[in-house]
């Protein structure tokens, strides 16, 4: 029996989600089941946090925010994955953040 496949979540990039849903197309591999488990373990550690939580891509690309982002800078999640962090971080902050 296929096991059912959850959605990604809304708080990802849409580049992530539109693999995550790439892979969910094909026959799920013990590689897949285990990459799934750890994402929903990191979520919910992420999400359990009292801090704002985000992650990015060797490029720099930010593919992650959790949802006290959301909450506090009242940024909607579209927008988030674009250039519209740099509203509420200061220019300073910025440099360091995408040097590193």
């Amino acid at each position: 029996m296929a096991s059912k496949r959850k959605k990604p979540a809304a708080t990802t990039s849409p580049a992530v989600q539109k693999q995550v849903e790439r892979i969910g197309d094909e026959p799920e591999s013990g590689v897949q089941q285990t990459f799934h488990q750890s994402e929903e373990g990191f979520r919910q550690l992420v999400e359990g946090l009292p801090h704002i939580a985000f992650s990015a891509s060797a490029q720099g690309e930010i593919n992650y925010f959790n949802e006290r982002w959301y909450v506090y800078t009242g940024i909607a999640r579209e927008e988030s994955f674009e250039e519209s962090w740099r509203r509420v971080v200061h220019p300073a902050d910025q440099k360091q953040l995408v040097s590193q």
